[in-house]
């Protein structure tokens, strides 16, 4: 602008002095100053507008910059807020995902819960009214409600608590011979019911029903014991607060043909099979060895300690004729070996050891007699025990090829015949083996007396000899 302003004034006095105009340098000086501050003024004015717009425009680019960073941190939050209520949608449908599963769940297994228990309540005698309740909360086809889901539970309680108490109700059943009556039926728990028809005066009572089948079968075929007793217990269960005695099977697995009936030796012995009649045959002839054998070692051989008391005796007195008769006479081993001694003496010392030893190999055979077969027959017995058992165990096989291992009392006879067998080998092995030691050290103590009393015999007569050999030579 001061340039301008300069080159103005030059190119007027330029001017002045080429045209020489007569205009007067000082007016038109006055006339320039004033101009220029008129100029001045306008430029400072311009300077102040354009130093208040830089002021204005720095001002507003610095609250335009701290709206942009409020709004970008704006920005941030919102995106994050975005994300996190995505997460949140996102988990709430997992949560409501879950819970339909759930609520899915708990019908089923609500649904399943009441099928099982109509499935229990029908194989009772009884239920029907709580059947009712069950087959009414199963029309609604899963879709339980409260109200549903409380009587259910009620249900459940009450059967519970019907299945660890003793009640006697009035109720109307299917009874033995498939009528519908109204009797007074006993049940105790879910394991045994029995009921009274007092129309006809007859008791009735449950048993389990046959093999792949549930639930039970009233039978009133039962032996009068059990129909007194069973009267007598209905009779004594309303009228008293103490104990009543009720005949019931809670295992329900006894026959009601067996109830009252043992199985006797002759039952158990039937059960062995066929094994048994050569064990019977085996018992009979150790019976009759080991008879003979105690009438042999004790009765007639238990006198010989006394005979040969009083055979040596005899021999002490010198009275070797009557010590030989008394041998002769006497039926033991002890007798007979002193009698082989006694024939030798005359012969000499050696003589009558020799008869010693050759009469007691004699005796050893006669004493040993029927011993091996009696040990050969208690080592049978068991071994034939083992083949019944073996033959048992071929026939239960037999069985569950046949009909499978659903119902044990097909194979009980197999396994009846394998133990009893067993036991009978058993039962016949060990008398048999206690025989045998007893007559075996009974043998023993014979040949132990034998040996001790015909040395002492052997003794006295060398002896005798010796004292009469030295008489005579003197």
């Amino acid at each position: 602008m001061m340039r301008c302003i300069l080159s103005i004034i030059l190119l007027l006095t330029c001017t002045m002095s080429t045209h020489g105009q007569s205009t007067s340098v000082h007016d038109q000086l006055v006339k320039l100053d004033q101009q220029l501050a008129v100029e001045k003024a306008k430029v400072n004015q311009l300077r102040e507008k354009r130093d208040q717009a830089q002021s204005q425009l720095t001002s507003d680019e610095k609250m335009l910059a701290s709206e942009l960073f409020d709004l970008q941190i704006q920005q941030i939050n919102l995106v994050k807020q975005k994300q996190e209520l995505v997460n949140a949608l996102s988990l709430e449908q997992h949560h409501a995902d879950e819970l339909a599963a759930q609520r899915k769940q708990v019908q089923l297994t609500l649904t399943q819960q009441a099928q099982q228990l109509d499935i229990d309540l029908r194989e009772l005698p009884g239920m029907s009214a709580m059947r009712d309740q069950i087959q009414n909360s199963l029309k609604n086809k899963g879709q339980w409600d409260a109200g549903q889901v409380k009587v259910l539970l009620e249900l459940l309680v009450q059967t519970q608590q019907h299945a660890s108490t003793i009640h006697l109700n009035q109720v109307s059943i299917p009874t033995a011979d498939g009528t519908v009556e109204e009797v007074e039926l006993l049940s105790i728990g879910h394991v045994a019911f029995a009921y009274s028809a007092p129309n006809r005066s007859a008791v009735g009572y449950a048993l389990a029903a046959p093999e792949d089948a549930s639930g039970f079968r009233w039978s009133e075929e039962l032996s009068p014991a059990i129909t007194t007793a069973l009267q007598a217990s209905f009779a004594q269960i309303p009228m008293t607060s103490s104990l009543v005695e009720i005949p019931l099977d809670i295992t329900q697995r006894i026959r009601s043909e067996n109830l009252h009936q043992a199985l006797t030796l002759e039952d158990r012995i039937k059960s062995g099979g066929l094994i048994m009649i050569p064990m019977f045959a085996l018992t009979a002839l150790a019976l009759l060895m080991i008879t003979e054998r105690f009438f042999t070692l004790y009765i007639q051989n238990g006198k010989g300690t006394a005979q040969a008391s009083s055979i040596i005796r005899a021999t002490l007195y010198g009275q070797i004729d009557e010590a030989r008769d008394k041998a002769s006479n006497a039926q033991t081993a002890v007798a007979r070996t002193l009698h082989a001694c006694l024939s030798r003496h005359e012969v000499g010392s050696h003589a009558m050891e020799d008869a010693i030893q050759e009469q007691l190999l004699h005796e050893m055979p006669k004493l040993q007699r029927f011993l091996g077969g009696i040990a050969i027959l208690a080592a049978v017995a068991p071994l034939l025990g083992l083949l019944g058992t073996v033959t048992g165990i071929i026939r239960t096989f037999g069985v569950i090829q046949s009909f499978g291992n659903a119902n044990p009392s097909l194979m009980a006879g197999g396994i009846s015949e394998a133990l009893i067998t067993t036991a009978a080998g058993l039962i016949i092995a060990i008398p048999l083996l206690l025989a045998h030691s007893l007559l075996k050290g009974r043998v023993q103590t014979i040949l132990s007396d034998a040996e001790k009393h015909a040395a002492t015999l052997l003794n006295t007569l060398t002896y005798t000899m010796n004292e009469t050999a030295k008489g005579s030579g003197k």
